[in-house]
């Protein structure tokens, strides 16, 4: 006689766990497609709360499309510029996980009207920079228009007939003293005010979760050693707590870690981490 099977109970519930399982396995991919997250979800729940899994995934800022679930562009934007990227805009779409071309766009229009982002041009190619990096503002880019338009035009009669011609040094300290200080590499005010301002405008675009390099960076009239010890200064007082490279998992080139402080027992310290409350 055959031996009919139990049929398998399915539950009705989920613990929170799963929910940050799925959460973690999807922000660790970054983007990820519907039928893979289905297929990590616990095999014994049944459709309606397997739907209402997925639907929590919303309540954690993790973007839902019609064929996947991704970290938010937004997020993951800020995090990249958060890091000190500057990304060429034609590797944009390579560099943000399951967008679109037109999405793309979007999220980097946004960013930029935030003042998160600027675009800028270096060579032959635009690049992608934080909004903390140091650039030449309106006025400046109009006095460097008006530094071209005088150099071309020296530069034909320069190289007009009838015999070789220079030019006065005098006269060309004259006409490159009115692009001098296009940028202001020293923090307005209170240095510690101006630091601080950049460490909460960093730590809004990756949940609070600051790398130091890239504060470093987006105070360039600072020196590192001065940006470090006020960086521990903000620990003693709570305000901050800075972790160190391992405890993130990442791994820093030379260059970062240059720009990295130590712990008192020698650990690199590459990331601050500002606490709840600290940035009011």
């Amino acid at each position: 006689m055959a031996i009919r099977r139990a049929a398998k109970v399915l539950r009705s519930s989920f613990e929170p766990r799963e929910a940050d399982d799925l959460e973690r396995k999807i922000r660790e991919a970054v983007a990820l497609p519907l039928a893979k997250i289905i297929k990590l979800c616990p095999a014994d729940l049944d459709p309606d709360t397997r739907a209402r899994l997925l639907a929590e995934l919303s309540t954690r800022g993790i973007e839902r499309t019609a064929k996947l679930a991704r970290v938010p562009l937004a997020e993951q934007l800020g995090g990249l510029l958060a890091q000190g990227e500057r990304i060429p805009l034609k590797l944009l779409p390579k560099r943000m996980k399951g967008a679109s071309g037109p999405e793309v766009k979007t999220a980097l229009a946004a960013q930029i009207k935030s003042g998160g982002a600027h675009v800028v041009v270096r060579g032959k190619n635009e690049v992608l920079v934080g909004g903390t990096e140091p650039v030449v503002g309106r006025d400046g880019l109009a006095r460097l228009a008006t530094l071209q338009k005088a150099l071309t035009d020296l530069g034909k009669k320069l190289a007009a007939k009838g015999g070789p011609r220079t030019l006065l040094i005098e006269d060309v300290e004259l006409l490159l003293e009115g692009v001098h200080g296009l940028v202001a590499r020293e923090p307005a005010g209170d240095p510690a005010l101006a630091l601080r301002d950049v460490l909460q405008r960093l730590a809004r675009t990756q949940h609070g979760l600051v790398s130091i390099p890239a504060l470093v960076r987006g105070v360039p009239g600072m020196k590192a050693a001065a940006i470090h010890a006020f960086l521990i200064s903000e620990e003693k007082t709570g305000n901050v707590e800075l972790r160190p490279e391992t405890s993130v998992g990442t791994l820093l080139s030379a260059e970062d870690r240059a720009l990295c402080p130590r712990s008192s027992s020698g650990d690199l310290l590459s990331y601050a981490l500002l606490i709840h409350g600290a940035a009011s």
